[in-house]
């Protein structure tokens, strides 16, 4: 089997075919062949912009059938102007759907189509969630969701931001956009998602238990709508969450003690709900925690010492609710500016 290195040197020139060479079974090449068939062209601004090395060498896979056996399709990508030319868009959207597993990489092409590969796959999951999560708003009064359409990519659609890394949606940001409806419970199927902005809308109902499946959330802000129910306690599992504002909502219940598990959580404003209870001792564990709002609220009962162990803590803001004067200790405790 022949193995060239190419250069490429001009955002103008086309990657035109590709080799498939195997000392297998007739059949493992046919299997490969077939799931690029419809391939018509690959562009080098592709390559480019998915900044893969202009060095494309040889690359290996492990292929492994229903018989058990592993067999290595070697394929090989030569570099030369004009004629047919096989897509580069086929090829990404159809590598997985190869019967391969990695083995070897020889150099930066293949991790990257891996890489273009899985956020191509996966963009349809988020793709899919913010259909559902569209399907599930009943008046968008601005149209501002008018260019949510499988006709374009989720990436250019309205409030959506992906990262220039992975492809996958890192940020929907949809706020004042006059919007009414519900959270759909898709949402919480975009596992990359950091950022998640709802605030000064007419959302209602409850929070979907789904959305404690955004791991990966920072920004959890869903403040001004009409949202009922009581704070549900898988708040405290988004541990990577930051920034929490649920205020102005119709929130109910008592503050969950799981909250005192997010340690890296800044700034936590519930204030203007219809929370009850006292304000738990374990509070006093969020060590990050730089602005604590539960103002008007429905809050009881003494407000315990331990605040005065929220060492980050620049604001604290608690009228507007049934509480005690907090002791002399905390007083003396606090530093506020």
């Amino acid at each position: 089997m022949s193995r060239r290195k190419v250069l490429a040197t001009s955002k103008d020139e086309e990657l035109t075919y590709i080799e498939c060479s195997s000392r297998t079974q007739q059949n493992v090449k046919t299997v490969f062949d077939a799931a690029i068939k419809d391939m018509k062209s690959m562009y080098l601004k592709y390559v480019q912009e998915e900044s893969i090395s202009a060095y494309v060498n040889e690359f290996s896979w492990d292929l492994k059938y229903t018989g058990g056996a592993q067999m290595i399709l070697r394929v090989c990508l030569d570099f030369e102007r004009g004629g047919e030319a096989l897509t580069w868009h086929g090829l990404r959207e159809n590598i997985y759907n190869l019967p391969i597993s990695l083995l070897v990489t020889h150099n930066s092409l293949l991790a990257s189509l891996m890489k273009s590969a899985w956020s191509k796959t996966n963009i349809t999951t988020d793709e899919s969630a913010l259909l559902a999560f569209k399907s599930s708003i009943t008046s968008d009064p601005y149209d501002f969701l008018a260019n949510w359409s499988v006709s374009s990519s989720p990436c250019g659609w309205i409030g959506v931001t992906c990262n220039v890394g992975h492809g996958r949606v890192h940020s929907l940001n949809l706020s004042d956009m006059g919007l009414i409806g519900t959270i759909s419970p898709h949402l919480g199927n975009m596992s990359f998602l950091v950022e998640l902005d709802l605030s000064y809308n007419n959302f209602q109902g409850h929070l979907p238990k789904e959305l404690v499946q955004l791991r990966r959330l920072k920004l959890l802000n869903l403040s001004s709508n009409e949202f009922a129910g009581e704070v549900p306690t898988w708040i405290g599992d988004l541990h990577a969450l930051q920034h929490l504002n649920l205020r102005n909502n119709s929130l109910s219940g008592i503050i969950p003690l799981s909250v005192s598990n997010l340690s890296r959580l800044e700034t936590l404003d519930w204030n203007f709900n219809l929370i009850e209870g006292k304000i738990p001792y374990e509070i006093g564990r969020l060590k990050s925690l730089k602005i604590l709002r539960i103002a008007g609220n429905k809050l009881s009962g003494i407000i315990p010492n331990a605040i005065s162990n929220l060492s980050s803590l620049e604001l604290l803001s608690l009228p507007y609710n049934s509480l005690s004067r907090m002791s002399l200790f905390l007083y003396n405790s606090l530093s506020l500016p």
